[in-house]
């Protein structure tokens, strides 16, 4: 803790003056007059003399106040003795080395930290204690496993109230002044302003300077502003010695050093120095006068404090056995009411544990009543100390004529403080005594449970006995009711056995009668059952014979069923072979139609790819008519087998049906003989249920009788059993009743226990009321004079705190204790209610010992009955045995007979139902003969039927397919006529462009290209453009792009474009030069050359370009017109057929309303590169690719994005579908518009790609 800074002495003043001097500049020192007292104090605007040890005392007396045990006795010791003492207490070496006080303080800290500790410690020792009884309580037992926090007060103190004061260490309790002073003083000092003495202004801000005014280490306390404003400013001149005056100056020194403000006063001009010699004088003579009365003071403060500590300790420990007392308690209680086989019950251990740990609480509740008394006595002695040193100083006081208690100055505080401790510890002291009478009360309530639980147990016992003894009576009155029942049932018996014994002598005479008719019926039974055996082994026979025959006419029809589905297989084949021919007759009819309309629309790229498909299905046609007549063939041959086939079944199921009529026959004769048999057997059976039944009487009749005698003996039996029972009874009555007595007494006499415990309880909670009442007192004495010093006294605070802890906690344990005594009481009323029940069950167990032995007496006569009943019913039974012996015989006799022609008769019917089974099986096998021998019948004829339809489609297929080679000659013949018109159009197309002049129309403007996009995209708007562009260049223009400008120097541009108009270019063009002669020419011949050489080659292509860029331009402009009228496009760009290599749709103009309509735009970018040209027609040589490339391209058309029978993409962006039968076309979605870059067969098509890849990239 470092140490408030403060005005060092002897060089306090100097500062002053020098600080002055710097703030206006002027430095200036006043020397000591010749009358002044303290000329040695050096030159300033305070006297420096005396201020330090009055710092000093205030500043070691505050720590007094706040500080704690260390801190007391240190302050305490450093107060009693010399200036010097207190300097050194304060002393700090090097202004960083700790105090003695420091360490004193320094060492509170560390014992606040340990109180803390212990009060955990503390805590954790009750719960500890307590902890085996909260975990065996279950449910809802109100007990907890952590105690209350008793001493919270106490460590918020500790923590925070007690640290709060520590902070204050190093303040010595001078005066700030009020802000209504300075404001006065700033009024007055600003009045004075340049009116007074040379350096008072500069002093008057200096002393009024806020930081300087402001606690609490202000330089300027409230007396400096008093007497700045009472003298109106700095002294000029000084009082007159003994004047009134200067008397006033002197006191009000000695009051201002008194409330702490320790400094000399301001005094420029030290005027007042006679003053403050006076006033020192006075002081210092008045403040040694009191030394002793204020050291006794401080030592008893110290004293006082601490036994107040201990007092609080000892309440608080008192307070924690209390609860720990009431926790046992609560446990007892809760297992008291519990059954004692409750499986969750504690070990008996534990019980006896409770009982020592309550007494223990108990003993150390007193013994810290002991130790809080031990304090109080300390306490008082500190406290009469305290009150006699006050009493001595007020006297010296009074004999110097000086205020009373202005000389004690730091201990007048500390007086008062020590009668709050003081009172403070009688209030714990009392509180503990509190808790001590709350934990009887509770050892006694508790010995009160436990006595009533031993009433309760007695009484229970009683109850169990009396309940005993009743249940005994019962038990006896039953058996003697059982054995009087078991005499009556053994004479019952006797009468049952010998009405048996009648009954078996009867059965045995029918028996005998029985047992000879069934032996006469077993002979005729197996006589029949051999001859039915007979028949059965004829059956068998006849039966191999139809088996032999069907499995021989299944194979036949098996052999029909073979043939007719190779007939059928064949016959489908012809079908499809038929079927196939007539559409491929239908495809190349309609493939003709196609070729010839293109012809006439002039469309001969449209007329070739139609002959081309109508080729294409007259060979296929050709071929299904091969294969249709070879179908047929075969199924005649299928027809015949089935026939042949057909008629053996037909002779083996005659066979069969033969043989099955045979065994059948042989059936019927073994079902008679069997019949003769079963009827033999019933009449043996009969005789022999006759013999079994009276043997069945006769043995139940002997059961009966042996059944009844032992009946009648079991009853003679249990007649004298349940005797023994009542006579056992009476005597368990007797001796329940005995005991049912003696436990009554024993409840009386604990119900008495009982009550002593309740009356202990209830004067243990009188005494607990009572001194809580006693805390009342000096606990409000404690917070009424500790309230006034709580800000800033350590002790008054801790005072106040425990005066309020100690009435609440001696409230809560008076109301414990009382509840304790209640509960008492009521046990003891539990218990007197108990005790008079006792006595009620002894009397009725002996009321039932009385019954039960009568009883006893009534069972002995009924077994003397039973006795005779049971031999009388033991001679029947004899007599029955005998007779049920011979039935017995009798009856196994019939028996075996009859068992033998049931037997007998079994055999004939299994031998009869065998043969019935191999009639049926025969029939069967004769049956399925026959039915194999019509469906053999069945499957010749359908082959037959097969072959002749399969003929029949094999003569239209052929005629189908000649018809369809006639259509394939004339679509062809027209296709030629077509490209030969083609070839003659377009010569003249060339011949136009070369000769004529360039026209390519108007341009596009913003309404028509938007229609243009929105129709089918940026592509169309660009393909104008490119046409446009290119049909609006002159031949004569794209020969000087050509760098063959050299041929217009020697040939007309007439002439030019008639030889690039021709049909031989170079022919024509060398013929001009030859005509002009080779001389003209001299010299330029290899530029001629090579420009011809480079026009030549070149110029088809260009003009083919040029009229394909024409054709667009139309076809654009008619699209632009129809969208104009708000018509609907069907097909937009078919027109492009014409100029696509080797490739056109499926259909020719006049078809194209029955096509679907189109979803994209379609264009070709195959004719820009030779190579991908040469490929597409090197590939479209084979027919059916052609055919499958011109479907792909409508499925494209119309929508479908994937119209091959497998689908894929290049990286570079381009698609590509592939058909079964090998066409390859690769195309790329623009757009709206789908662009035709490449096609093939499968032969080219790794070349195909390859050559994309070069154009168009990986």
């Amino acid at each position: 803790m470092t140490r408030h800074p403060r005005l060092g002495r002897g060089i306090a003043g100097t500062a002053l003056t020098t600080a002055v001097s710097l703030l206006t500049g002027l430095a200036y020192a006043l020397p000591a007059q010749a009358a002044d007292p303290l000329p040695d104090n050096g030159a300033g605007a305070r006297i420096t003399f005396g201020q330090g040890p009055r710092a000093d005392r205030c500043e070691v007396g505050h720590a007094l106040h706040i500080g704690g045990a260390a801190v007391k006795a240190a302050a305490s010791k450093a107060l009693g003795g010399t200036d010097a003492d207190l300097a050194a207490a304060l002393f700090r070496k090097d202004n960083l080395y700790p105090s003695p006080l420091d360490d004193a303080l320094r060492a509170d800290r560390a014992s606040a930290v340990a109180y803390v500790q212990g009060a955990d410690t503390r805590k954790k020792g009750w719960e500890a204690l307590n902890r085996p009884y909260a975990m065996s309580a279950t449910g809802s037992t109100g007990m907890s496993l952590h105690a209350p926090e008793f001493d919270a007060g106490i460590r918020a103190f500790t923590l925070d109230t007690q640290e709060a004061l520590y902070d204050t260490f190093g303040q010595d309790g001078r005066s700030a002044p009020s802000a209504a002073s300075l404001d006065a003083a700033r009024r007055l000092a600003a009045s004075l302003k340049g009116k007074s003495p040379a350096g008072d202004d500069q002093l008057a801000d200096f002393m009024l300077y806020p930081s300087n005014v402001e606690g609490p280490f202000n330089s300027t306390t409230s007396s400096d502003v008093a007497r700045y404003l009472r003298q109106g400013g700095f002294p000029a001149q000084a009082p007159t010695e003994g004047s009134p005056e200067y008397r006033t100056e002197v006191e009000t020194l000695k009051v201002s050093w008194a409330g702490c403000d320790s400094w000399n006063p301001d005094d420029p001009r030290r005027v007042l120095a006679p003053v403050t010699a006076s006033a020192y004088a006075e002081w210092e003579a008045e403040y040694a006068g009191q030394a002793k009365p204020r050291a006794d003071i401080s030592a008893a403060e110290t004293t006082a404090a601490a036994q107040a500590q201990k007092a609080t300790d000892a309440m608080i420990e008192s307070i924690g056995q209390a609860w720990l007392a009431d926790q046992i308690l609560t446990w007892q209680k809760f297992w008291a009411g519990k059954p004692a086989n409750d499986p969750n019950r504690p070990a008996k251990a534990l019980f006896t544990q409770a009982g020592t740990d309550l007494t223990k609480a108990r003993d150390k509740a007193a013994a810290q009543v002991t130790l809080a008394n031990a304090a109080v006595t300390a306490a008082k002695t500190a406290a009469d100390k305290a009150a006699a040193a006050q009493t001595s100083a007020y006297a010296i006081a009074d004999t110097a004529k000086t205020p009373r208690g202005r000389g004690l100055l730091y201990a007048q505080q500390s007086a008062q403080v020590v009668k709050a401790s003081y009172a403070a510890t009688q209030a714990a002291a009392k509180a503990t005594l509190t808790a001590l009478n709350a934990a009887k009360a509770t050892a006694a309530d508790s010995k009160a449970q436990l006595a009533l639980s031993q009433t309760q147990a007695h009484a229970i016992n009683t109850e169990f006995r009396r309940a005993a003894a009743e249940e005994a009576a019962a038990q006896a009155k039953a058996a003697a009711d059982a054995a009087d029942a078991q005499a009556k049932e053994a004479a019952a018996n006797a009468a049952k056995a010998k009405a048996a014994q009648t009954t078996a002598e009867a059965a045995e005479k029918t028996a005998q009668s029985g047992a000879a008719t069934a032996k006469a019926a077993r002979a005729t039974a197996e006589a029949a059952s051999a001859t039915a055996k007979a028949e059965h082994a004829n059956a068998t026979r006849e039966r191999g014979k139809a088996q032999a025959a069907e499995t021989r006419a299944q194979q036949d029809a098996a052999t029909a069923a073979t043939a007719r589905s190779a007939a059928d297989s064949s016959g489908a084949t012809a079908a499809a072979g038929y079927a196939t021919a007539i559409e491929a007759q239908q495809r190349a009819y309609a493939a003709k139609t196609r070729a010839q309309d293109a012809q006439r629309d002039k469309q001969a790229a449209l007329s070739r790819a139609a002959a081309l498909e109508a080729a294409a299905a007259a060979a296929e046609g050709t071929a299904a008519a091969q294969e249709t007549r070879a179908a047929a063939t075969e199924a005649r041959s299928a027809a015949n087998t089935a026939t042949t086939a057909a008629a053996s079944a037909q002779q083996e199921a005659a066979t069969a049906t033969t043989a099955a009529v045979a065994a059948r026959a042989a059936s019927v004769r073994a079902d008679a003989a069997a019949y003769r048999s079963e009827s033999a057997a019933q009449t043996a059976q009969a005789a022999a249920q006759t013999t079994h039944a009276a043997a069945v009487t006769a043995h139940a009749a002997a059961a009966t009788a042996i059944e009844a005698s032992k009946a009648a003996q079991k009853n003679a039996e249990n007649a004298e059993a349940e005797a023994k029972k009542a006579a056992a009874a009476a005597v368990t009555a007797r001796t329940q009743a005995t005991a049912a007595r003696d436990e009554a007494n024993k409840t009386a006499s604990w119900a008495a226990v009982t009550a002593g415990y309740a009356y202990a309880a209830a004067e243990h909670a009188t005494a607990a009321r009572d001194s809580a009442a006693e805390v009342i007192k000096p606990a409000n004495e404690a917070i009424n004079i500790g309230t006034a010093y709580k800000e800033v006294d350590s002790s008054a605070a801790y005072a106040v705190l425990i005066g309020q802890t100690a009435l609440t906690l001696a409230e809560q344990q008076a109301a414990a204790a009382k509840a304790k005594s209640d509960d008492a009481a009521k046990a003891a009323a539990t218990a007197k209610a108990l005790a008079d029940k006792a006595a009620a069950d002894a009397k009725a167990a002996a009321t039932a010992a009385s019954a039960a032995a009568a009883d006893a007496a009534r069972a002995a006569a009924a077994v003397t009955a039973a006795r005779a009943s049971a031999a009388a019913a033991a001679k029947s039974a004899e007599a029955a045995k005998k007779a049920d012996a011979n039935a017995q015989a009798y009856d196994a006799q019939a028996g075996a007979d009859a068992s033998a022609a049931q037997s007998a008769a079994y055999t004939a019917r299994s031998e009869a139902n065998a043969a019935d089974g191999e009639a049926t099986e025969a029939e069967r096998d004769a049956a399925g003969a026959r039915s194999a021998a019509q469906a053999a019948e069945n499957d010749a004829a359908s082959a037959r039927a097969t072959a002749t339809e399969a003929e029949s489609d094999a003569t239209g297929a052929e005629a189908a397919a000649k018809d369809a080679q006639g259509s394939a000659k004339d679509a062809d013949t027209a296709a030629d006529a077509a490209e030969e018109e083609y070839r003659k159009r377009i010569e003249a197309d060339r011949a136009s462009t070369a000769t004529g002049t360039p026209d390519s129309g108007p341009g596009l403007n913003a309404s028509d290209e938007a229609l243009l996009l929105k129709e089918c995209g940026q592509s169309c708007v660009d393909d104008y453009r490119a046409a446009k562009a290119l049909a609006s260049l002159d031949v004569i223009d794209w020969v000087k792009q050509n760098g063959a400008d050299i041929l217009l120097e020697f040939i007309g541009e007439k002439d030019l474009k008639r030889c690039l108009g021709s049909g031989d270019v170079e022919s024509c063009l060398w013929t001009i030069v030859n005509g002009l002669g080779l001389v003209f020419a001299v010299g330029k011949i290899p530029q001629l050359s090579k420009a011809i050489v480079k026009v030549s080659s070149g110029i088809a292509k260009f003009l083919d370009d040029v009229v394909q860029a024409k054709h667009t331009l139309d076809r654009l402009r008619k699209l632009l017109e129809t969208l104009k009228k708000g018509q609907t496009v069907a097909q937009c760009l078919l027109s492009l057929a014409d100029a696509t290599v080797g490739f056109a749709p499926a259909a020719s103009r006049s078809s194209l309303a029955a096509a679907a309509p189109a979803k994209f735009c379609m264009k070709s970018a195959i004719g820009k590169d030779k190579r991908l040209t040469n490929l597409a027609e090197l590939s479209t040589k084979n027919e059916k690719v052609q055919a499958d490339l011109n479907a792909l391209f409508r499925k494209l058309m119309e929508g479908n994005l994937n119209p091959g029978i497998s689908n894929g993409g290049l990286s570079n962006g381009i698609s590509y579908a592939r058909t079964r039968d090998g066409a390859r076309l690769f195309y790329r979605k623009l757009g709206d518009t789908i662009e035709i870059v490449g096609k093939s067969d499968k032969k080219y098509e790794d070349k195909v790609i390859a050559r994309l890849k070069e154009i168009y990239g990986n």
